[in-house]
């Protein structure tokens, strides 16, 4: 079982109130009993693969995935995704053993659907224009993770997403390459 930086209020975003470093957070996840660790936003933890590794190993613990959050409904954000998701699976794939990329659509990157969050209503979801740009975007960077490293991709639904709902979860799942993503 593994956990990650955010339960320790390490998130992508600015959340308030004081984050410990990543020292006390894996200190205290090992103390606590698990296996494993998400790797959090980048620079939480040594970006160096050799240092990452040396301070994982030191408390038996492996390093499983790395949330990345890109704004998939915006295709002109798409090549930053795919910059941002090499970079993390560069470091996953040379610090981690079978570590995953968790690729979701960026949170509350839409204000309107961030006030919706909870309460998503059909007409509140992507039209078919906004899935092709969505899909589009977590496949382009799903396919650059795997010719690069060889990792896997798989997909966080989130609140204050365009992927929260039940509906929206299948509407994904429905047009992504399983093979992908």
């Amino acid at each position: 079982m593994g956990n990650a930086p955010c339960s320790w209020g390490a998130l992508e975003f600015e959340a308030g109130g004081q984050t410990p470093d990543f020292s006390q957070v894996l200190d205290e996840m090992a103390a606590a009993g698990y296996a494993g660790t998400e790797l959090g936003d980048w620079g939480f933890m040594p970006t160096d693969p050799a240092t990452l590794k040396g301070e994982l190993d030191r408390r038996r613990l492996a390093l499983i995935a790395a949330f990345v959050p890109v704004a998939l409904t915006d295709a002109s954000e798409h090549d930053r995704g795919v910059g941002r998701g090499l970079q993390v699976a560069g470091l996953l794939a040379a610090a981690g053993d079978g570590a995953v990329l968790v690729l979701s659509d960026d949170t509350a990157r839409d204000p309107a659907r961030a006030e919706r969050a909870g309460r998503v209503r059909a007409e509140d979801s992507l039209d078919a224009r906004g899935w092709e740009t969505l899909v589009c975007g977590a496949e382009r960077i799903a396919r650059a993770v795997r010719e690069a490293t060889g990792l896997r991709t798989v997909f966080h639904h989130h609140c204050a997403t365009f992927v929260e709902t039940p509906w929206e979860i299948d509407t994904l799942m429905e047009r992504t390459d399983p093979a992908l993503l």
